[in-house]
């Protein structure tokens, strides 16, 4: 039976790393740095990101190393996720809103 990875986050992650798996150790750098953007972007784990820039060091003006150098300079969309339900859990939307409203409930 062929199980489809198209929508199923879990499924994709592990074929994607086993792929990785394959392709990393090998040195096959192309490979490994398609595989780990793509593991970025269905993880949205840094770790990979960095793991595709690190690949693409071999293979300089490629268009696809522009496009990982790209994605790493738009930020850490998990880490963004975690400061957003942090503001909201606060109810606020700026950093400095943030402090002001620890300070008021004296957690800070």
């Amino acid at each position: 039976m062929k199980r489809l990875a198209l929508g199923n986050a879990d499924l994709a992650t592990e074929s994607l790393e086993a792929a990785y798996a394959i392709f990393a150790p090998i040195g096959h750098q192309y490979q490994a740095m398609l595989v780990a953007q793509a593991l970025a972007e269905v993880t949205i784990n840094a770790v990979w990101a960095d793991k595709a820039r690190m690949h693409s060091v071999a293979y300089p003006g490629s268009p696809l190393t522009t496009q990982v150098a790209e994605s790493a300079k738009a930020g850490d969309p998990a880490l963004e996720g975690h400061i957003a339900e942090i503001y909201a859990a606060f109810n606020v939307a700026t950093g400095s809103g943030l402090r002001e409203e620890a300070l008021r409930r004296g957690i800070a």
